[in-house]
């Protein structure tokens, strides 16, 4: 039964993972209030109900977890992104 909820928990993270990297590229092509929820998921090639399982909304939750994702990783796109939306925005 652990051993499931490790496979479970590293396949939510994994999902959590892609829809960050979508909502990412997606505000960096079409801004903040330019990129839907809906066009996140098909981005992200996922569905409504994974987005909503991790994110309340666009607004607030996938905004800082973008940001701060992105300050602890290298990527193009992050740091694209905190360039874009530099903390405390």
């Amino acid at each position: 039964m652990l051993q499931r909820s490790k496979k479970s928990q590293a396949r939510g993270a994994a999902t959590q993972k892609v829809i960050m990297q979508a909502a990412t590229q997606l505000f960096a092509e079409r801004g903040f209030k330019g990129t839907t929820v809906r066009a996140i998921v098909e981005t992200a090639k996922t569905s409504m109900g994974s987005f909503y399982h991790h994110f309340q909304d666009k607004s607030p939750s996938v905004f800082s977890a973008v940001r701060d994702a992105g300050k602890k990783t290298e990527t193009p796109g992050f740091r694209c992104f905190l360039f874009l939306f530099p903390t405390g925005s």
